[in-house]
């Protein structure tokens, strides 16, 4: 049975938003492919006729996520100014995020994969960062279009750095209070 365009695409975008926490949670070698085309009630055949590899697959999954990401934080931006970027960081060093790998940062979960594809793809997802972080810098109200730029680039890579660590630790107790330090210094950097 043949679907529509409209449908296809539909169907695609469904795919991708299911198999975003599995690749969180299980990485790009491990993402059970089977599962997530199971999930949107396809085969794992079907996924070859909407992305022309699993490494596609892969690409396409990371940037609907760092586009999800951009628009997240620009309506945050809009609504609620730089208060959103100060809502951003206790949130995201949070026990909460620590323990939930599958709808935490893309960044923090799939850094390591993201480095390992190839040119054309990395070229991509910097693209989206860069995106991201011109669109976090805009809660920023002092400086230059350059240094608020610098300073958004420093604190995420803070904070992806905190949660890789945090999610290392043993003790929740010292996972809590390195999320808390790094969480009171780079609010102080934010100087709002």
């Amino acid at each position: 049975m043949r679907i529509s365009r409209e449908e296809k695409e539909l169907l695609r975008e469904k795919i991708l938003t299911k198999a975003i926490e599995s690749f969180k949670v299980h990485g790009a070698a491990g993402a059970p492919v089977d599962k997530i085309m199971k999930s949107v009630g396809l085969t794992s055949g079907a996924l070859y006729s909407h992305f022309e590899s699993k490494e596609d697959f892969f690409h396409q999954v990371v940037a609907k996520e760092l586009e999800n990401l951009t628009a997240k934080y620009n309506a945050g931006i809009e609504e609620r100014g730089p208060k959103a970027l100060m809502e951003f960081i206790d949130t995201y060093l949070s026990m909460a995020h620590v323990d939930g790998v599958g709808k935490g940062c893309v960044f923090a979960s799939l850094g390591s994969d993201m480095q390992r594809q190839k040119a054309s793809i990395r070229a991509d997802f910097e693209e989206k960062i860069q995106t991201l972080f011109r669109t976090l810098a805009r809660g920023l109200s002092q400086g230059s279009e350059k240094e608020r730029i610098e300073k958004v680039e420093f604190i995420y890579s803070s904070m992806v750095g905190a949660m890789t660590y945090a999610r290392a630790m043993k003790s929740s107790t010292a996972a809590t209070q390195f999320l808390s330090a790094t969480k009171k210094q780079l609010i102080k950097i934010l100087d709002l």
